[in-house]
């Protein structure tokens, strides 16, 4: 990206359900300098469960499956 500039999270809107993952790095795996990535879906018609069976996988720091909801994302300039 110019001048070094990335993002700080990625929001996506695809699946009915929330995840939340840690930062990652560009191979997929947890990196303290990666990008944390929320998927917000949980607002549609229905919520369903994860692509996948027993607990999440490594990649993913949370995930609710059984709640409708909504993410407030909100921005601090004191941070940088």
């Amino acid at each position: 990206m110019a001048g070094g500039a990335r993002p700080d999270l990625v929001l996506n809107g695809h699946d009915h359900l929330y995840a939340r993952m840690p930062a990652l790095g560009p191979d997929g795996q947890a990196d303290p300098d990666g990008i944390v990535q929320v998927i917000a879906g949980a607002g549609g018609r229905e919520v369903v469960g994860l692509p996948f069976a027993g607990d999440p996988p490594g990649r993913t720091a949370f995930a609710d499956t059984g709640r409708f909801g909504l993410v407030r994302v909100g921005w601090d300039a004191t941070r940088g």
